[in-house]
């Protein structure tokens, strides 16, 4: 029998980070993992169970002066100590999910400590789509965009949302490669986002296997229902998504986006940066 919300028992947690690039299915995976777990979906308590890793109060908890007053390149010394309150917080939800769009590593310091974090699920999405979703998202330019996902050590704010704290998210490129890097030891299952899309309930299947969190209240298939588009896009157009933060819709179906050659090839030099067979998993 299934655990409820409020009886879940996860005894010693190791954080189980869901991360990825901005804009590449991170908030998608989250509500599958929520209509699971819980048998119904709430886009306004996904933190409920996957709560962000980010949050200003996380690492505020750890100094004892205003955070916008502590320069940018020394934020990855209070990581350390932010995953620690949302270890404190996962034992208080009862699930071990917590939601990244940090690199692997900030200059020579680990962002997911060994210690804290015991396996890590990470989302990749074609860069062509990443850009196309982050200009609508960020009310930016595709070339505004392009300078972002090309950059080195990009900082992500959160000045756009009050609750919302740093995180070093980095260029494309240097995000997804931190990630198969391996440089922490802590297991990493790589889930594209077209298997996410298309092959919705075996890779959802996949990803509680890989987990080791199976037991939910409901079947993947249902969960798979639950999390429909539809859903959500109803959920979003009559009480808001308070995780969005801007006045365009968060929830959209895919559209295109037509790129201009120059465009195009800068994002296919970085999508050429990665492993032959994971480029092809994103085509």
């Amino acid at each position: 029998m299934a655990e409820t919300e409020q009886s879940r028992d996860t005894g010693d947690i190791g954080l189980i980070a869901i991360t990825s690039y901005p804009k590449s299915g991170n908030t998608f995976l989250r509500t599958l993992l929520q209509a699971y777990f819980t048998g119904a979906v709430d886009i306004n308590r996904l933190v409920n169970v996957v709560p962000g890793d980010s949050g200003k109060h996380l690492y505020q908890s750890a100094i004892p002066f205003q955070l916008s007053d502590l320069p940018s390149d020394l934020i990855i010394n209070l990581r350390f100590a932010a995953n620690m309150w949302s270890v404190q917080n996962a034992r208080g939800i009862g699930y071990p999910f917590v939601k990244s769009h940090w690199m692997r590593t900030y200059g020579s310091s680990p962002a997911f400590h060994p210690s804290i974090f015991s396996k890590v699920v990470y989302i990749v999405r074609h860069p062509h789509d990443v850009a196309a979703s982050m200009a609508r998202h960020f009310a930016l330019s595709i070339d505004q965009v392009i300078a972002v996902m090309t950059s080195k050590n990009w900082l992500l704010t959160g000045e756009s949302h009050v609750a919302v704290g740093p995180s070093a998210v980095g260029g494309w490129a240097q995000n997804v490669l931190s990630h198969l890097s391996g440089v922490d030891g802590i297991p990493t299952f790589v889930v594209t986002y077209n298997d996410l899309l298309h092959r919705t309930a075996d890779t959802l299947e996949k990803v509680l296997r890989f987990t080791g969190h199976q037991e939910g209240r409901i079947s993947v298939k249902k969960a798979v229902e639950l999390a429909d588009i539809k859903n959500v896009r109803a959920q979003e157009k009559e009480y808001g998504f308070i995780e969005n933060g801007k006045a365009a819709e968060f929830f959209t179906e895919r559209s295109i986006t037509i790129l201009t050659y120059e465009q195009a090839k800068i994002l296919y030099g970085e999508l050429s940066k990665l492993p032959r067979d994971l480029r092809l998993g994103l085509q």
